[in-house]
């Protein structure tokens, strides 16, 4: 076969692969958005128990800035939550690749249209559709919609993904939107963690080091350690120009003796890294103290393709008067680099132990004690170590249930059986299970087993009982004989004591209505439209319910 054959091959062969991948070339993207494209928060950098796993790009600290699709293509999904992504489209290109935007102000007319017959049609403001058949197609750059501040959002911005089809994880925007970046990432510490003993807390097995630096070198003096096996683990920020935010790093190199041990790299988001995160920052340091703490060693569970290059699971081995060399790599999303050096010095000195009991992680577990019952599946726990649970007794609470380590972390759920026959026979449909850790809280959903409240979950804890007997509160509103008009508002801010809004219904003379809640002010609102007869009295009714079915209602009559 000559020459101009082979190269007419490479050439259809070229043509046919990248015409399947669209997303390949950044120039025939048009940005999601026409301002200046500004990130406050990069793609899988940390956040408590999660990656943040797409890109967020500031809207100039406003809501109604046009959004637009990036490529040709058609709605897949749509989505409308209080919570989460708040009002959120999702869109197929070429079946190819997928974009995602989120916390969206509002829909483009049409489909916003569209989105309140579905809501009509279910009888419910919560919305998540994935389509057979697509209701909508654009072209590239066509408006689908306006930034905004839904959902759990803290400010107005635009969350934006870039997921692969039909794998949906998620790829770096990064890539094909770049930004102003030509700084290297910050190191602030090195934490050494102590392998030889998986009986000490989390808090316990690891030290920190502050190091010393700037601009793309770290260094920290030598450190004399106690002989016997190390981790480490990298406290590292990435940051940006014109902008103070602080951001992840995407790929990690450790060198022990100028030989690669450790080498990851974020550069496709599997779904399910998601539920060994704890894998790869320290949950201690991350939610405990706020710093980036992302390990250079491999916990036992952690198999995911982010792990490029694994040596002895990145443990060090330090012998006694023996001197390692130490050097730790940070790339971020632009691809600049910096690195830390120190070195280990192997010194006779003893390691801290704890002596508390200590469970293989590859193995199943049960834990029993006063009031509760601990099952623990094998491989659960992301590496071997001690778990025990205590028993406070609390005057406002009961009983209050303890793990030891409350930042042990778990890759998959256990079975935490809690005693609560102390609790009223006639309560129990109100009673709720609480776990919290560090300030946090959130109400547990499980089962009665009589006695014992059954619930599974993959943190570490405190867990009491609370009993929640008190209805929603209901605020605002009209007084009886009132005259509305076209587009006006009946509001009101809606609040509960403990067990959260469950659901919220309003009614015009027995017609179902479509209330919008707004989590943030605690308001949900109905604005008159034309689904109401004109020149007559009508009958409103509120109803707001809970988690644990204490429910109140509101009534007034209007003229429209």
């Amino acid at each position: 076969m000559n020459k101009i054959k082979l190269t007419i091959l490479f050439g259809v062969f070229l043509f046919l692969f990248f015409s399947k991948l669209p997303f390949v070339f950044a120039q025939d993207i048009h940005p999601p958005l026409k301002v200046p494209l500004v990130m406050s928060s990069s793609y899988c950098e940390p956040r408590p128990g999660h990656f943040h796993t797409g890109v967020d790009y500031k809207t100039q600290g406003r809501t109604g800035l046009g959004l637009h699709s990036i490529l040709d293509g058609e709605l897949y999904r749509m989505k409308i939550s209080p919570f989460g992504y708040g009002l959120a489209l999702y869109i197929m290109h070429h079946d190819t690749c997928m974009s995602v935007y989120a916390h969206m102000d509002a829909f483009r007319s049409d489909i916003a249209a569209f989105a309140e017959s579905l809501q009509y049609e279910n009888q419910s403001f919560f919305l998540d559709t994935v389509f057979s058949e697509a209701p909508f197609s654009f072209k590239k750059g066509d408006v689908i919609g306006y930034g905004g501040n839904t959902g759990h959002s803290f400010g107005p911005h635009l969350h934006f993904e870039m997921r692969k089809w039909p794998s949906e994880n998620v790829i770096n925007a990064q890539n094909y939107f770049p930004v102003k970046d030509n700084i290297a990432p910050d190191f602030f510490s090195v934490v050494l963690y102590d392998v030889d003993h998986p009986d000490l807390s989390e808090k316990l097995r690891a030290t920190r080091y502050p190091v010393t630096g700037s601009g793309k070198t770290y260094r920290r003096g030598e450190l004399s350690l106690p002989a016997g096996n190390w981790a480490v683990g990298a406290e590292v920020k990435d940051r940006m120009n014109g902008t103070h935010h602080r951001y992840g790093v995407l790929e990690l190199k450790l060198y022990v003796d100028d030989l690669l041990v450790y080498h990851s790299e974020i550069d496709e988001f599997d779904w399910e890294d998601n539920r060994i995160f704890e894998a790869w920052f320290d949950a201690y340091y991350l939610e405990g103290k706020s710093q980036y703490v992302q390990r250079c060693f491999r916990e036992p569970v952690n198999n995911s393709k982010m792990l490029l290059h694994v040596e002895n699971d990145g443990i060090i081995n330090l012998k006694s008067g023996e001197t390692k060399t130490i050097k730790i790599e940070a790339r971020d999303g632009a691809g600049n680099w910096s690195e830390c050096n120190f070195k280990l010095l192997g010194a006779d000195l003893e390691k801290q132990i704890s002596k508390m009991t200590v469970m293989a992680h590859d193995k199943p577990q049960i834990v029993l004690g006063e009031g509760f019952f601990l099952e623990i599946p094998a491989n659960a726990m992301y590496r071997t170590g001690s778990i025990k649970l205590s028993v406070e007794k609390s005057a406002k609470h009961g009983k209050i249930w303890h793990f030891n380590d409350p930042w042990f972390a778990f890759a998959k759920p256990y079975k935490l059986a809690l005693d609560g026959s102390e609790i009223p026979w006639e309560y129990r449909d109100k009673a709720l299970l609480m776990w919290t850790r560090n300030g946090r809280r959130r109400q547990m959903s499980g089962e009665w087993q009589s006695p014992y409240y059954l619930v599974e979950y993959d943190k570490a804890g405190s867990f009491y009982f609370e009993i929640d007997s008190v209805a929603p509160q209901i605020h605002g509103g009209f007084r009886d004989s009132v005259s509305l008009n076209y587009g006006k508002k009946i509001s009101y801010r809606i609040s509960d004591n403990l067990s959260g809004i469950k659901t919220y219904n309003a009614w015009i003379d027995n017609e179902w209505v479509l209330l919008r809640y707004e989590p943030k002010s605690w308001e949900v609102f109905y604005k008159i439209d034309n689904r109401i007869k004109k020149s007559q009295w009508h009958n409103w009714k509120i109803r707001v319910e809970d988690a644990k079915g204490n429910a109140t209602e509101s009534n007034f009559v209007f003229y429209y």
